[in-house]
């Protein structure tokens, strides 16, 4: 009989005299592993592997605990379960008075240090169901590296890289950071193997799971990404957001700034901080344009999806309403630094298009085809209009050579002065008075 045969023979024999005692003795954890592998349709297995590494002791209580072999000064526990560590190697995690600690099939304490919440697999992002008694039961061959995340109830969690059993990074204790609605209404793809951390100052970062560096860095208020156009599960552009210290809740106009980082960590320096971004898509998941506003310069900017400006300067922006959104068929008109009125077509082929030179005086209100401008009195004779009706030509609308007043009543309601008499304008010209030209509208009595 050869060596390895009766190596084997040996084997078996231990492991069921073992089994034996098992039988006769319980776990002093009812929760202990005992090593029985479950069949679907046979019952149970011996776990060979588990009896070569693991010795079952019975104590002075009647029960069982049990030790490493390879590892005996490490003590006697009440669980020692089989891990996965990279390829088809296992590990063993071992469970002392809810205490746990992480071993490597020879004996190696891999974390040197214990924790309480049962070690999962943070990368490859798989369902439980891929590993049964630390071995890889999912499809294909076994991942050769995976990161664990090893969680303690009051120092958050550490994550490990390992490797056919060596364990080649980890990081430090780190928490995981609040989801307020920014976040929330920003979530960072599970499939990009980022995750986002925080440490014992609150300070958030993501955390790459499969090289423990930090893509962003630890010292912000909140992270979260961008999805690429019809693609969400891949990032196109990361978002950091600053804290603001002195910010009141529920108050947006106090919130951080926001930085862009690539999926990798580089800083986006074609694009500016912002306190606000409108990522607009169609309604296929392609991406349209990017709007990022900056509530203390008052200016919103838009980008391509190939991140070019489509408007140099941008476009000035009230503090609490969101940019203007920019849609095909509708013009973009606004008041710029110098008080001209600025109108612009908008295609997704071409971006923003100038309509004509811009007119002098500031935007008061618009409608579908035509806008009311406040014109510049201060150098015009007296008895000079104060306000013009014009179309998107630049033209003058019909019978708006020049008003004295001017009232936006809502709901496309607009009344205007001239001569002393006030009466209702519409794309089409002057309206009697007392007239609405909008359903739902009703005029005011008397002069405004």
């Amino acid at each position: 009989m050869s060596a390895s045969i009766r190596t084997f023979l040996l084997l078996l024999w231990l492991c069921g005299a073992a089994a034996s005692r098992a039988q006769e003795l319980a776990p002093c954890w009812p929760d202990a592993y005992t090593g029985k592998e479950r069949l679907s349709h046979n019952g149970s297995a011996a776990d060979l592997s588990w009896y070569r590494r693991v010795r079952a002791e019975p104590t002075a209580q009647g029960c069982l605990r049990y030790m490493l072999r390879a590892a005996p000064r490490a003590g006697m526990f009440d669980s020692i379960a089989p891990v996965p560590l990279g390829g088809a190697v296992m590990g063993f995690e071992a469970v002392q008075d809810g205490r746990r600690r992480l071993f490597s099939a020879h004996g190696q304490d891999l974390l040197g240090d214990t924790y309480s919440q049962p070690l999962r697999v943070a990368l490859p992002a798989l369902p439980p169901s891929a590993w049964k008694n630390g071995r890889y039961a999912g499809p294909g061959q076994p991942p050769a590296a995976l990161t664990l995340a090893l969680g303690d109830k009051s120092r958050g969690t550490v994550f490990m890289r390992v490797q056919q059993g060596r364990a080649v990074a980890r990081s430090a204790w780190l928490a995981a950071p609040a989801q307020g609605e920014w976040a929330r209404a920003h979530p960072v793809p599970e499939a990009a193997g980022l995750q986002a951390v925080a440490n014992a100052q609150g300070e958030t970062g993501l955390l790459a799971l499969a090289t423990l560096h930090m893509t962003v860095p630890l010292r912000y208020a909140a992270v979260g990404a961008l999805p690429e156009s019809g693609q969400p599960r891949k990032i196109w552009l990361l978002l950091a957001q600053r804290p603001a210290p002195d910010s009141e809740p529920g108050n947006p106009q106090k919130s951080g700034l926001i930085d862009f980082f690539a999926p990798d960590g580089r800083p986006v320096t074609a694009l500016p901080a912002a306190h606000a971004v409108q990522d607009a898509l169609a309604a296929n998941g392609q991406r349209r344009y990017l709007a990022l506003q900056n509530r203390e310069s008052g200016v919103c900017h838009y980008f391509s999806p190939t991140l070019q400006t489509l408007l140099a300067g941008g476009v000035p922006a009230a503090p609490h309403a969101p940019c203007p959104a920019l849609r095909e068929g509708q013009p973009l008109r606004f008041t710029d630094a110098a008080g001209r009125t600025q109108r612009y077509s908008y295609t997704p082929q071409n971006g923003l298009a100038p309509l004509g030179e811009p007119l002098p005086g500031a935007l008061v209100a618009q409608g579908a085809n035509y806008f009311m401008l406040a014109l510049d009195t201060g150098a015009a004779p007296a008895g000079s209009a104060r306000y013009m009706a014009y179309d998107d030509s630049g033209d003058p609308m019909p019978d708006a050579v020049g008003f004295d007043d001017f009232e936006d009543q809502g709901c496309g309601a607009w009344r205007v002065r001239r001569d002393g008499q006030w009466r209702f304008f519409t794309e089409g010209g002057l309206l009697p008075d007392r007239a609405p030209p909008v359903a739902g509208c009703s005029s005011a009595s008397g002069q405004p």
